[in-house]
């Protein structure tokens, strides 16, 4: 008896810094995105520093395994950062 196994599409773990979160946007034909992001703190406002907004960074983007982010449109990024930023 032959058993075939399908291929494990696995992405790399994030660097030292970076987290990692899987979303499913509908441009990806419900593939699973396996993105990786850096999130940067935002600082409060102060009588001598403006402060700085909370930020979400794409850094890579992988579907089985393949890093797309090079792939990416402005508007795909900017939709992965969105959803990052919701759900994080």
């Amino acid at each position: 008896m032959n058993t075939i196994l399908q291929p494990a599409y696995q992405a790399p773990r994030p660097p030292h810094g970076e987290h990692e979160m899987t979303l499913f946007p509908e441009w990806a034909n419900d593939e699973p995105v396996v993105c990786h992001y850096e999130h940067i703190k935002g600082e409060p406002m102060t009588r001598d520093h403006p402060g700085s907004p909370e930020e979400y960074s794409l850094i890579s983007a992988y579907i089985r395994g393949w890093d797309c982010y090079r792939m990416l449109s402005d508007r795909q990024i900017a939709e992965i950062e969105q959803q990052i930023q919701e759900r994080a």
